[in-house]
């Protein structure tokens, strides 16, 4: 093996990394700095057209004087290897117009320009120093990448108060501004100028003795900056408070486009000639990455600059591409750079060189004995790079190709391969997006990378053993290895436990790098076992490509399985790193394949897979059901047990199925051996070819299924697990489709052919699919239906009997079973049980009427559907379970079912003859509808009496006080209670009867209801003669004196004619006939009364006196008298009048209601008041002659001491001696001089 030396033609090549304008020379003397810069970038560098273009654009913009705002900003691009952050760095030298007069100023531009090319543009350089002083503002942007956020402004201000010799830290360098300024508030140049005697003392005082420190060590470290800065300030200002205002400046774009200017006019007052700032800042785009902030600050500083600069500040920027196509990578927002697009419309590119050719140049290039040696051993060695060392089913090809390599192409590059630069490339660039913010890669400046890392690889290259090795993919990853830990780090552990593993050897963990390597190019080198080999293979006289690719095929099937995987995330093709987490999954899985769990598995294959795999399979999913001259298809639902174990998964295309088949597969497990036959079962026999593969891939995807069953497995477990979940669903698929199927001893060979026999075997005679299809909606529209209506089509294609049936030979087939079903069962259950247990007893003996639910078997809709007709036809009789008929409907609700029973109805007249007869029911309602209403009567009478004898037996106890009439009033309520007891009585005993019985029961209740009738009406209209004659017979009449004794001994005739009819039933017609004609008395009490009152009133002139008193304006109630009317006379001229008032209108009432001679209903309340009034309330002595002669007198007193005056119109009105002191206030409290005095008949008026 040649060594490097011979081989290359720089042994030791020296070379950047990248060209940056704040490259530290680390050279003290200023001469050699200058020399070396010169050397470096002015020397080194090659004019292109494009730069050449550049440079007089730029160079005409700074000479003119104010050049358009349009030429002020400056966007250099150029993607890799373009060399702009060299020609911003010649920039900085070239602009520099104090350094370019320190030194020999021609020959700068002629090492610029060695060969002389660009004499005009030379020429426009010189003249524009000659014009003009240029001053350079340089940063380099990636500087302040990851150390902290900084905007813009803060490293332009930075670099500005640099350049002026103050603080690089903001708040130290605007404290030493304003410092230094002369003038102002305060004077502050004393104590800068002292400063350095300063800062020791001050540091002392807080306890820091350093006599080391200075000014320098305060603008660098900011512990002594929080301490000295504060006390200058005091010393200088009186308040510490005035730093906070030096240092706080809200810094943004503003700021810094004005400091700019304010150090161009300072710099331009030094110098005869205009000065201009040239403001270069190298990689905005990388800086800005995915801040959108930073890019509205970018967009705002140049526009500051071509405002506020006035054409004397012009910048140049440099970027990767042009702004419209800038992509700000994986950044949290994708940005859009266009908005820069107006702030910079000079846009200048770069062309790129590639990064092998530039590899190949500096670092590759061969000696003259290395050519030869390459074409005498490498390009004859045992594998030929042509042909071994070239990617196979390349997609996407390189420059060079990935898929070729010729000749001289090798020679150029060896010991690389000539498509690795480019590949490295593509690899660094692709690992770069994979960061939140690839512009902060190790990899920026993919090109400048991959220039150092073949430098590495070159350097490794010399150490390698081997006869002829070249440098492969493997020795990339272990160049890069470290910092792919910060962009990958999970699959670089990978690779650290694949190397830990004892498991595994070299070439193993060789394996493993280059699939992990090539995963970021998957869209160029497909990870087939032949690329895989390429990519490992490191030496011309090594194995040949066939043989590694060998090897690859073992190592990935061994020992590398549960660390390299298929990549299903695509087809499968590419391969993928696994993590610890999916590799500890797959090793229990393994575990688990070794001693599969049948019961489990065919559990997981229900849960999981068995819905799909029967949807697929074309089970038929509805039966054609042939009925009279109709074809109706009827959905099929399917239940399955596979190998003894039942599925919970069903299949159907219905949510409620008519045909239910139960399906019992065979042949899947490999412990299962029963060959049993039952009657009512369909046996789906699988293939037997291939059943072996089935199911081992069976337990392959049960296994992945258990071991992820409890964690939340990483998506590539998710693939492979839903890979063998297909593989299992096409293959159990396929057996299904080939299999056989029996019923009853029956071989098919089609799931058809066997449904119909299904069906046929395992539906009795009588069914018919609609039962299954009768749902509660359907016993609603039954509850609906009239008596009179016909029953819906479905009702009678079920049999669901008419209500006019009483003949069950007219019942269908349906009807007849669910008669003999339940009958069954009402005969073998004891008496009173509930329809629910009845109902439960007979679908434990027919399933075919029951409906599965979440709580068990229900009974069908159309089982509860047929028994309400039967019933309404009057074969059952549906009653509570304590014997009270019920509304037929009530069948249908099975919530009701508990509180519900049957009994079969006896042969002979039917109850609803009855029924009918007494209209209790139409004919065509049905019987059980004629017990409700027959109930419902009965319990209508029974309310109507117990209404009646409550409301007389309070009238007794409350009203009527003579014996009697009180005994009238009992009898009533007495005759009422009968009623009530017979009706609740003929209630228990309705629905237990036999027919004849019920119809005594029935004309009995029309007999008390006829009763109860009368005596409702006799007792509204008669009791207001009652009450009169309660009144007539009350003693307390008898005691008014002024009545005479002929109308006393009358009412004494009429209270012992009442006493002698107490028998009588005075609430019937006939009754209360014979009791009115024999209280003849009555008459002459009314007649004789009405004349001793008439007479009383022509007597004793009451009726003229209370003429006088009816409106009388003295005579309104007390409270409403005003304040000022005494007391001692009101008691005295005002009450006696009012109560004479009042007592002869009350007995003016009660003489007419008492000789009214037919009062009615209209009269019942003022009766009733009249009662009240006799109890002792009357003052019949007020209507005597001599009070009304003394009640005259008094009104004659009072109008003439009122003088016709109201009450509210006199000042104040009294009686002597009573109201002497209220009187004798109210007079003092007047004019006494002014007072007139009017005597009248019982007093005085005062005026």
């Amino acid at each position: 093996m040649i060594d490097d030396e011979h081989l290359f033609d720089d042994p030791d090549p020296q070379f950047e990394e990248s060209i940056r304008i704040d490259r530290d020379l680390e050279v003290e003397d200023d001469a050699e700095e200058r020399e070396l810069l010169y050397q470096r970038y002015l020397d080194d560098y090659h004019l292109t057209d494009a730069t050449v273009d550049f440079l007089e654009d730029l160079f005409t913009h700074f000479r003119e004087d104010t050049p358009d705002a349009d030429e002020r900003n400056h966007w250099l691009y150029g993607y890799y290897g373009s060399g702009k952050s060299h020609l911003l760095t010649a920039l900085d030298l070239l602009l520099d117009t104090p350094q370019v007069e320190a030194h020999d100023g021609q020959s700068a531009w002629e090492r610029f320009d060695d060969k002389h090319a660009e004499p005009e543009l030379g020429e426009q350089w010189r003249g524009l120093h000659d014009d003009t002083v240029i001053v350079p503002l340089s940063i380099n942007l990636l500087q302040y990448q990851g150390v902290r956020e900084q905007s813009f402004s803060e490293i332009v201000l930075q670099e500005v108060y640099k350049q002026r010799e103050l603080g690089e830290r903001l708040d130290v360098a605007f404290f030493e501004e304003e410092f230094q300024r002369t003038g102002g508030l305060f004077d502050t140049r004393d104590v800068w100028d002292q400063r350095e005697q300063l800062l020791n003392d001050i540091l002392a005082g807080e306890g820091v003795n350093n006599p080391d420190y200075d000014w320098d060590a305060v603008r660098q470290y900011q512990i002594l900056s929080d301490i000295v800065l504060p006390d200058l300030t005091e010393r200088a200002t009186g308040m510490v408070d005035n730093l906070a205002d030096i240092q706080n400046k809200k810094i943004g774009q503003e700021l810094a486009v004005k400091k700019i200017e304010d150090y161009r006019q300072e710099l331009e007052a030094q110098y005869d000639r205009p000065v201009k700032i040239a403001l270069l800042m190298d990689e905005v785009t990388l800086f800005i990455g995915g801040n959108y902030q930073r890019l509205s600050e970018l967009n705002a500083l140049a526009e500051g600059i071509k405002d506020v600069g006035n054409g004397n500040i012009i910048s140049v920027v440099t970027a990767q591409s042009e702004i419209e196509d800038v992509q700000p990578g994986l950044a949290v927002k994708q940005l859009n750079f266009g908005i820069l697009k107006d702030r910079f419309p000079q846009q200048y590119e770069l062309p790129s060189r590639h990064a092998g050719e530039i590899v190949q140049q500096r670092l590759l290039a061969k000696s003259e004995e290395g050519a030869q040696w390459i074409q005498n051993n490498a390009l004859t060695a045992t594998v030929d790079p042509k042909i071994m060392l070239t990617y196979r089913e390349v997609t996407q090809n390189t420059t060079p190709g990935l898929d070729d390599i010729d000749d001289e192409q090798f020679s150029q590059y060896y010991p690389l391969l000539p498509y690795q630069p480019a590949l490295f490339m593509e690899i660094l660039s692709n690992l770069r997006e994979l960061l939140p913010d690839a512009t902060k890669s190790i990899f920026s400046g993919t090109a400048r990378a991959v220039l150092a890392l073949v430098a590495g690889l070159r350097a490794e290259w010399a150490k390698k053993d081997g006869d002829m090795p070249v440098i492969s993919l493997v020795d990339f990853y272990n160049l890069v290895q470290y910092e792919l830990k910060d962009i990958i780090q999970e699959k670089t552990e990978v690779i650290e436990d694949i190397g830990n593993d004892p498991e595994t050897d070299e070439f193993d963990l060789q394996v493993a790098k280059a699939v992990l390597l090539l995963s970021y190019v998957p869209e160029m080198i497909p990870q087939t076992d032949s690329n895989i080999a390429t990519a490992i293979m490191d030496d011309l006289e090594g194995e040949i490509r066939s043989n590694v690719q060998q090897r690859v095929r073992t190592s990935l099937e061994g020992s590398l399985e549960k660390y390299i995987r298929p990549d299903t995330s695509t087809d499968g093709a590419d391969l993928r790193l696994t993590d610890r987490e999916e590799q500890r999954l797959i090793s229990d899985a393994r575990e688990y394949e070794t001693e599969p769990e049948w019961d489990e598995i065919i559990s997981s294959l229900d849960n999981h897979l068995w819905g799909e795999i029967v949807a697929d399979l074309g089970l038929p999913t509805g039966y054609d059901w042939e009925a009279d001259e109709d074809d109706t298809t009827y959905p099929v639902g399917y239940a399955f047990d596979i190998d003894g174990t039942a599925l919970d998964t069903a299949y159907s295309d219905s949510e409620s199925t008519v045909f239910d088949v139960d399906v019992i597969i065979r042949g899947l497990r490999p412990d299962a051996e029963d060959d049993s036959v039952a009657k009512d079962k369909l046996y789906w026999e699988l293939e037997a070819e291939g059943i072996d593969e089935l199911r081992s891939q069976l337990t392959e995807w049960w296994a992945l299924e258990k071991a992820t069953s409890k964690t939340n497995p990483p998506e590539s477990v998710v693939r492979d697990r839903s890979d063998a979940a297909n593989r299992v669903r096409e293959k159990l698929q396929a057996a299904l489709s080939k299999g056989d199927f029996t019923v009853q001893a029956d071989e098919f060979t089609t799931i058809d052919n066997a449904l119909s026999e299904y069906v046929s075997e395992t539906y009795p005679d009588y069914f018919h699919p609609e039962l299954a299809r009768i749902t509660e909606s359907h016993l609603n529209e039954l509850s609906q239906i009239d008596d009179e209506d016909p029953l819906p089509g479905w009702a009678n294609t079920i049999g669901v009997p008419e209500q006019s049936t009483g003949d069950i030979a007219t019942f269908g087939d349906i009807a007849f079973e669910v008669r003999k079903l339940i009958g069954t069962q009402i005969q073998d259950s004891e008496d009173g049980v509930d329809v629910a247990t009845i109902l439960d007893r007979a679908i434990a003996d027919e399933p075919l009427f029951s409906v599965e639910t979440p709580t068990g078997e229900d009974p069908s809709p159309a089982l509860l559907a047929v028994l309400w007709g039967l019933c309404r036809a009057g074969v059952f009789r549906l009653t509570t379970v304590e014997g009270e008929p019920v509304e037929l409907d009530a069948l249908l609700s099975p919530r009701q079912h508990t509180n519900l029973t049957l009994s079969t109805v006896p042969v002979g007249e039917r109850a609803k003859d009855v029924f009918v007869d007494h209209d209790i029911i139409e004919p065509t309602e049905s019987e059980n509808q004629g017990y409700i209403n027959f109930v419902e009567q009965l319990e209508s009478i029974e309310t109507r009496a117990n209404g009646l004898k409550s409301d007389a037996s309070v009238k007794a106890e409350t009203t009527f006080e003579t014996a009697a009439v009180n005994t009238l009033i009992h009898r009533l309520a007495s005759t009422a209670r009968d009623i009530e007891a017979a009706a609740a009585e003929r209630q228990d005993e309705a629905t237990s009867v036999d027919t004849g019985d019920l119809r005594d029961l029935v004309e009995e209740m029309e007999t008390d209801r006829e009763t109860l009738t009368m005596a409702e009406t006799h007792w509204e209209e008669r009791l207001p003669f009652l009450l009169q004659l309660e009144a007539l017979t009350r003693p307390e009449l008898r005691g008014v004196e002024w009545l005479g004794e002929d109308v006393h001994a009358d009412l004494q005739s009429l209270t012992d004619q009442v006493g002698a009819t107490t028998d009588t039933d005075w609430w019937t017609d006939d009754g209360w006939s014979s009791f009115v004609s024999d209280l003849d008395a009555r008459t002459d009490a009314i007649n004789n009364l009405t004349d001793a009152w008439a007479d009383q009133q022509t007597q004793t002139g009451i009726a003229s006196l209370q003429t006088d008193l009816e409106d009388y304006a003295w005579l309104i109630e007390p409270m409403d008298l005003p304040p000022t009317v005494r007391d001692g006379f009101r008691v005295t001229y005002v009450d006696p009048l009012r109560t004479f008032r009042r007592t002869v209108e009350r007995i003016t009432t009660t003489m007419e209601g008492l000789t009214d001679p037919e009062p009615g209903t209209r009269d019942t309340s003022t009766l009733t008041s009249i009662l009240g009034r006799l109890d002792g309330s009357l003052q019949w002595d007020s209507l005597t002659t001599a009070t009304v002669e003394e009640r005259r007198e008094t009104l004659t007193t009072l109008d003439r001491v009122v003088d016709g005056k109201a009450p509210k119109e006199l000042t104040g009105v009294g009686l002597l001696h009573a109201d002497d002191d209220a009187l004798r206030a109210h007079i003092e409290s007047f004019d006494t001089e002014e007072l007139e005095l009017i005597d009248v008949d019982g007093g005085v008026i005062v005026r």
